[in-house]
């Protein structure tokens, strides 16, 4: 077709590529190569002849309009078309569609999927003609290929034999004629010198079970009269979400929810603590909580009136009674050798739980099916046989506010207008009222059929009076089909995010500088409006990440090791505030506020399929602060994380909901079975480190209730950090583990983690690194010991990221450093999220390499060799320090260290005030040392101080300027 203006071009940032095949309804043919019935030609009929089955294009300009039967003038908004093609050399055609009759000229109304694999126009088939196109023909002259196009939404794709050519999100801003709507399709002669021939024309009608996900979410939110304004409720979360839950009707909140989105609005919601169901109801949930409205009070909800549900406390019991035996109550799980929740296993949109109770492992599944009197919600249990004999007793439901429970186990249902439970299985279980319980007791020594129980509820919200039918048949059992032996079968495990998001790299000049910023282009515009806030990665391979974001999901990044073309897979949704992902042997792991989840992809589709709980031993409140930060892993396999403590509202204080794990560094050993408590007292470690020996751990923390300052905490085991609150000790601490430095606030505001240099492929191998997410800045760490006491200081890496620094690791084959951040609060990113590459361009770094303090001053080496008249010029240097003030408050005045102010100290204590009285530590001299690279500094009134400020003006021998700034503490003096 001919060159024409488009003032709506749209050159987008990121492509969607779909691939995995659709489902669609019954093929309606177009064209069945005898006669050209139901079409309507405008300007130049003679062009459109049919020739041995075959409808052959060739004459001067005319549009072949399909009208369907009787000229009904069909239309189709989502629908596939498929026809077969041939182009002869040099020929030119088109297809459009969402088009209407016209009686001459291009069409004015639609899009055109060009057909061209020689002419002359560079614009070649499956292009989208002048919005997005494609440069590089797809197929050859005189070759019958497939031409695809698929419409569903705003998503369009066109393809020639099955390879995707166009995939595309039209803007939700687009204006003007040349947009989706709904049409009707037509078939375009170009000129007489090309002849286009196309035989086997069909299409059919989409719906939505013939849709991804993406998809559907898509056509949800345009359809809306009235738009979703918040990103929660535009956002598809997936088939389930975790998150601490809350009912109405006095049931108990869920700890560590796991809410499964059913059928027709319904969701079932179970407890992984306890495994338990906490809840069934229709209506979904309101998105309360800091990771979604920001809320610092409240948590997730249900939206509508539970039918049923279950009080506090253990779901199942085995040969015991029904106390809650957890010795942290209401907070862990339940003990393993009593019941162990194992994870889910995600089938298509369906979910599969998976657990043991006892010795006897539980495979348990919610959905919804028709009745004639409507929805039948159905709980499906199979059990596997124990060793030894058990009586496992599962409590179905739980009555509340004076309900009432009433069982009939005669086989004749309930009376009419009884909310009715349908309970059939094995001949081994029977069923009794405890209380206000609905109770079913199993053998769990049964084998075969009978160890199927399926538990079916009428879905209305009447009182709970659950009828027993014990005559009903076992059903068949639904999950071991999915397994050949021991192994599962891939087939069963189709992929629910099929798209790709295609974004170009952006790898920065070297210019003149030590380090340059490569920038991997977050997808803050997907099909799933997933809200890209990225909390950790780590390395798959050298060529792939993984990253998760605060709100539950996991993506894999591909393209890393060319540095081009990357690519987004969504692999994992669904998870609880996600802020830490490491990867072992391979296997991806992430870190959630209930447990640390390894992310399975059995069929190798870019998927994770299980959910596998690795380790859930540690308590999760509902507080809003409980966060659960980073993870690492030592070289034994072992894995690190920080656990926040619970502050109240507004961020003074702590919630009544404390329990041992709050404010803590923890270890999980290698097998995921055990946890142990190393380090206590901090309030809010936002990352940690761990050393490549794994003899050194290191942790931020931010500034708050006992912590006048952030950070940065050197921790052995056993430490107490200073949050008294969050010490976990018998008797009130009076002291705490000295940092090996603090930060004033526009330094690090809020820290974030510690990565060492591992690479001898940039500067400073075997040194630490502190992130700031706050400041957004990166900082070089120089430690020192005295006396048994380390101490140190900070000076900037001179990088300009994206957004916070939360993380950093080091490639395993570049060598370079990569960060990841996010926008919450209390920092100064500029953009929500950022995932960046900080590559060393080979230049010698020109900076502090030690600091030492020392009886009459500091001592200071650099990394090259210093202009002596500069080095020795105490004009050069500038020395300050105060001191901060230890206690229950919120943060700390800056106080005089050498000239203290017992009164206004005392004061700080009880009350928050806000000074800034820093003394000035005067250079009576400076000495360049023989090395020609050390300072040695003599202050005045040199003495221990909590907050040192170092500036310096100097230039090296080659005469490069050296302007360096310094924070650091003095907590012991060495010798000269």
């Amino acid at each position: 077709m001919k060159q024409r203006s488009n003032p709506m071009h749209y050159a987008p940032l990121s492509v969607v590529i779909f691939s995995s095949a659709t489902m669609a309804g019954d093929w309606v043919t177009l064209f069945d190569g005898t006669s050209l019935d139901g079409w309507r030609a405008a300007e130049n009929p003679k062009a459109f002849t049919v020739k041995d089955e075959t409808l052959v294009v060739n004459g001067e300009r005319g549009h072949l309009f399909w009208s369907g039967e009787e000229d009904s003038d069909e239309q189709w908004d989502d629908f596939e078309f498929e026809a077969m093609v041939r182009t002869k050399p040099g020929a030119n055609s088109g297809v459009f569609f969402h088009t209407m009759f016209q009686e001459s000229g291009w069409p004015d109304v639609g899009y055109e999927c060009q057909v061209n694999a020689t002419h002359g126009d560079s614009i070649k088939t499956c292009s989208l003609y002048g919005i997005v196109n494609n440069n590089m023909p797809p197929h050859v002259d005189d070759d019958w290929v497939k031409l695809r196009i698929r419409v569903a939404g705003r998503h369009i794709q066109t393809s020639i034999d099955s390879q995707v050519v166009i995939d595309w999100w039209e803007p939700k801003d687009r204006k003007g004629s040349k947009r989706l709507s709904a049409g009707t399709f037509a078939i375009q002669a170009h000129d007489p010198k090309s002849i286009v021939e196309y035989k086997f024309i069909k299409a059919r009608h989409l719906d939505s079970k013939d849709m991804t996900r993406a998809e559907r979410l898509d056509v949800r939110l345009s359809t809306q009269e009235v738009p979703e304004k918040e990103w929660w409720n535009r956002m598809d979360h997936g088939p389930f979400v975790s998150c601490s839950t809350g009912y109405p009707m006095d049931y108990a909140t869920a700890n560590k929810g796991l809410n499964l989105f059913l059928k027709n609005g319904w969701v079932a919601s179970f407890d992984t603590g306890l495994l338990r169901v906490g809840a069934v109801w229709q209506g979904g949930l309101d998105w309360d909580g800091v990771s979604y409205n920001g809320s610092h009070g409240g948590h997730p909800g249900a939206v509508g009136t539970p039918i049923y549900g279950s009080l506090e406390g253990p779901g199942w019991k085995v040969n015991g009674s029904w106390e809650d035996p957890r010795p942290s109550k209401p907070w862990g799980p339940l003990p393993a050798d009593m019941a162990r929740w194992g994870g889910l296993m995600r089938v298509g949109e369906e979910s599969i739980l998976n657990y043991t109770v006892g010795q006897a492992r539980v495979l348990e599944h919610h959905g919804v099916e028709q009745s004639e009197s409507g929805n039948v919600l159905v709980r499906t249990l199979e059990i596997f046989p124990a060793a030894t004999p058990e009586i496992m007793q599962l409590r179905v439901a739980d009555a509340t506010r004076g309900q009432g429970i009433k069982v009939l186990s005669d086989g004749r249902g309930a009376r009419v207008g009884d909310t009715r439970f349908a309970i059939r299985g094995s001949d081994a279980s029977t069923f009794e009222v405890s209380g206000t319980s609905l109770v079913l007791s199993i053998d769990s020594t049964v084998d075969g059929p009978s160890g199927s129980i399926m538990l079916a509820l009428a879905a209305t919200r009447d009182d709970i009076k659950p009828s027993v039918l014990a005559s009903a048949p076992p059903p068949n059992r639904l999950f071991t089909r999915m397994f050949s032996g021991s192994e599962p079968d891939p087939a069963m495990f189709p992929a629910i995010y099929p798209e790709e998001i295609v974004i170009q790299a952006k790898v920065a000049d070297n210019g003149d500088e030590t380090f340059v910023v490569d920038d991997i282009p977050v997808p803050f515009e997907n099909p799933w409006n997933s809200y890209m806030r990225i909390g950790g990665f780590d390395f798959v391979d050298d060529d792939t990440a993984a990253v998760c974001t605060w709100n539950g999901d996991v993506w894999l990044v591909t393209g890393l090791r060319e540095m081009g073309e990357i690519r987004w897979k969504r692999f994992a949704s669904g998870l609880f505030e996600t802020l830490g992902l490491a990867v072992r042997d391979g296997q991806i792991f992430v870190h959630g506020k209930d447990q640390i989840t390894r992310l399975i992809d059995f069929n190798n589709d870019g998927e994770a399929d299980l959910y596998d709980n690795f380790c859930n031993l540690v308590n999760t409140t509902p507080s809003f602060h409980d966060f659960a930060f980073d993870l690492q892993v030592d070289g034994e396999g072992n894995f690190w994380f920080g656990k926040a403590g619970p502050v109240r509202g507004g961020g003074r204080g702590f919630e009544d909901s404390l329990n041992e794990h709050h404010g803590t560094v923890i270890k999980v050993d290698k097998t995921g079975r055990d946890l142990e408590v190393f380090s206590t007292g901090l309030r809010a470690p936002n990352g940690i480190g761990i050393s490549p020996d794994g003899q050194v751990v290191t942790a931020g923390d931010n500034e708050g209730t006992w912590v006048p300052h952030c950070k940065l905490h050197w921790m052995t085991p056993g430490s107490f950090q200073g949050v008294v609150p969050l010490a976990h000790r018998s008797e009130t601490p009076s002291d705490y583990n000295k940092p090996l430095c603090w930060f004033p606030m526009s330094v690090d505001n809020s820290s974030g983690g510690q990565t060492w240099v591992t690479s001898s492929k940039w500067p400073w191998t075997g040194e630490l690194l502190h992130l700031s997410y706050g400041q957004s800045s990166i900082y070089r760490v120089m430690k020192e010991e005295v006396n048994g006491q380390v101490q140190g200081g900070v000076f900037r890496v001179p990088v300009q990221l994206g957004s916070s620094a939360m993380r950093g690791r080091f490639h395993p084959a570049d060598g370079q450093l990569w960060v990841c951040g996010l926008k919450g609060w209390q920092t100064n990113a500029a953009r929500l999220a950022a995932f960046q590459r900080v590559r060393w361009t080979g230049r010698t770094p020109k900076n502090p390499t030690s600091i030492a303090a020392v009886e009459d001053g500091i001592k200071i080496s650099f990394s090259v060799n210093l202009d002596r008249e500069l080095a020795e010029d105490t004009g050069s240097w500038a020395v300050n320090c105060w001191d901060y003030v230890w206690g229950p408050m919120y943060g700390s005045p800056e106080v005089s260290a050498l000239n203290p102010n017992l009164e206004q100290i005392e004061l700080a204590k009880k009350k928050e005030i806000r000074v800034e009285e820093h003394d000035e530590m005067v250079v009576e001299s400076a000495t360049l040392l023989d090395d020609g690279k050390t300072v040695h500094l003599k202050l005045k009134n040199m003495q221990p101080v909590m907050q040192m400020h170092v500036q310096c003006d100097l230039e090296s021998t080659d005469g490069d300027v050296i302007i360096t700034d310094i924070w650091n503490t003095v907590h012991e003096l060495g010798t000269n």
